[in-house]
């Protein structure tokens, strides 16, 4: 694929994510597959005080971890020619933001006093307010310091003004993609000619509680603090903070001044989804589909071989964006080719206004080809399954970065009791159903070659046979631990409205009985108000006899 003429180049990367700060600590978190959460520290907040599981109780949150980096608000504020009385009002996201610019500015191998009067821009992208909620607290503390230290407008400026940079220099917050915004417009700047590099990225710092409580109102976060990107186990996202500066500057020159190139950023879009989708926090497939189908020509999609996903973790989400990447990508290429999706975020967290730069410099420090995203467990299959890209599914053994042996055990029930199509219908796609069943014959082919070795003793035996009591054992903790009641609490005729069944918890619930039994319980049956325990356990049991 030849690049564009106004092609931009990265040629400078700084950060500082959970982990470690620098590319080659932020590496080896994903090379050694680490997950960064841990208990929220002290210093930040008690977060006894805040925590209860229960997450109908007023101003509570529903979790006590998150990924959180080393040496918080260190600064060498005479380094930065800033004066300590002025250091000690700065918000901490400006002063990562000036690391992390300096630390990109030598991994690039340019002096401050060459770059100094310099037409440079500054985009920087960030979200949270933590530190300007905390000192407004007490209105007595305030002081004229206050209003640079906590501006989101400075977060930019004061790059520039530290570095003396004179191209454009402005933050954004466009929530988690705010970086990427940045990095689009950073992009346009530099071909419109406003600046001849431009710094940009996004930050983002955990200080206080009270965005963990809106979260976890809004069944946002995970209970765990841990994201599972794609996973049947992910139940909201896990928050992480860090910060990302890439240093541009367009290709031609790039080449011509010999800078270093870490990667090349051919073309960006930006679009919105307008009210396709309600409420106004889901995300349109449809949208998502058509920025994709205007920034890749058909060309363009052949020859794509990894992408790095939003991929948070959440239960409407994840599905979403895996469907709108299937359904442009994944159908447009051939079925021998290989499609891998990933997310940094089951690494270090979904740093909010800095997630889109850290996958940005994970996918240029790996260039897409070793990093790997943190296997949470069996593959959600329902994510990458539709009736145009379910055959390629099974050749290229999944789109997502994991272990094909999860998938293996996702299939061993369907393979040895014969119910392939069972296995597809439970992610109750439209029009799917008759679809699959016509092709049974070549699907269980498929299967019986891709678990084969694995399986191979096992394949040789009968079915299993599964106990009545041992399944209505199963069924029970499942619904006690989805929840959150004792199994003695539940009674056979407990209903699962009376519990707080929704469309979500469902789903939750039917993948769960499904992963444990081999049996997919139709969504209707599960929504209906008549639905009981026994009805549950008694639908399970009957097609396992």
């Amino acid at each position: 694929m030849d690049e564009p003429e106004d092609s931009i180049a990265v040629i400078g990367i700084g950060c500082n994510f959970p982990g470690g700060e620098g590319v080659d600590n932020f590496w080896r978190v994903l090379v050694e597959g680490r997950n960064c959460a841990s208990d929220i520290p002290t210093e930040r907040f008690n977060s006894t005080l805040w925590y209860d599981p229960d997450d109908s109780k007023p101003g509570k949150t529903q979790t006590q971890k998150a990924a959180f980096i080393n040496g918080f608000n260190e600064f060498d504020h005479k380094f930065f020619g800033i004066p300590e009385a002025e250091a000690n009002f700065m918000d901490p996201q400006q002063k990562l933001l000036l690391h992390c610019t300096y630390r990109a500015l030598e991994d690039a191998g340019i002096s401050m006093e060459s770059i100094s009067g310099s037409r440079t821009g500054v985009i920087i992208g960030l979200m949270n307010r933590d530190y300007e909620t905390l000192k407004s607290d007490n209105c007595s503390t305030i002081n004229h310091y206050n209003a640079t230290g906590t501006a989101m407008s400075i977060a930019a400026n004061r790059i520039s003004f530290t570095f003396n940079l004179t191209g454009p220099s402005f933050a954004i917050d466009s929530a988690c993609s705010s970086s990427l915004v940045a990095l689009h417009l950073a992009c346009q700047s530099l071909k419109q000619g406003d600046c001849e590099m431009t710094f940009c990225g996004g930050v983002s710092c955990i200080i206080e509680p009270r965005v963990f409580v809106a979260l976890s109102k809004a069944k946002m976060i995970s209970p765990e603090g841990i994201s599972k990107p794609f996973s049947t186990k992910a139940d909201g996202y896990g928050r992480g903070e860090g910060c990302g500066v890439v240093l541009l500057k367009p290709l031609k020159n790039a080449i011509c001044d010999c800078n270093k190139i870490w990667g090349v950023i051919s073309k960006t879009a930006v679009n919105q989804d307008g009210h396709h989708v309600s409420p106004i926090t889901r995300p349109s497939m449809l949208q998502q589909e058509k920025l994709l189908c205007q920034i890749y020509s058909k060309d363009d999609l052949a020859n794509v071989q990894y992408i790095e996903a939003h991929g948070t973790g959440t239960a409407i989400g994840d599905p979403t964006e895996a469907g709108s990447i299937a359904n442009v990508i994944a159908k447009a290429k051939s079925a021998t080719d290989m499609l891998k999706l990933g997310s940094v975020k089951g690494n270090i967290g979904h740093t909010e206004s800095a997630a889109g730069v850290a996958g940005l410099i994970k996918y240029r420090r790996t260039l897409g080809l070793a990093g790997q995203s943190i296997n949470w467990g069996p593959l959600n299959l329902g994510l990458l399954l539709n009736k145009d890209n379910f055959q390629k599914f099974l050749t290229t053994k999944g789109l997502m970065v994991m272990d094909v042996g999860e998938v293996h055990e996702a299939l061993k029930m369907c393979l040895l009791m014969d119910r392939v199509q069972q296995m597809i219908c439970k992610f109750d796609f439209k029009n799917l159903h008759q679809h699959v069943l016509s092709q049974n014959t070549f699907l269980r082919k498929r299967l019986s070659a891709l678990v084969q070795t694995e399986l191979k003793d096992v394949l040789e035996s009968e079915a299993p046979v599964v106990c009545s009591s041992s399944t209505d054992k199963r069924v029970r903790r499942i619904v006690s631990d989805l929840f959150h009641v004792s199994v003695d609490e539940l009674n056979d005729n407990t209903s699962l409205c009376f519990l707080g069944i929704d469309s979500m918890l469902a789903m939750t619930l039917q993948n769960k009985v499904f992963q444990e039994t081999g049996v997919s319980v139709p969504l209707v049956k599960i929504l209906d108000p008549k639905c009981t325990l026994t009805t549950l356990i008694t639908a399970v049991v009957n097609v396992n006899m």
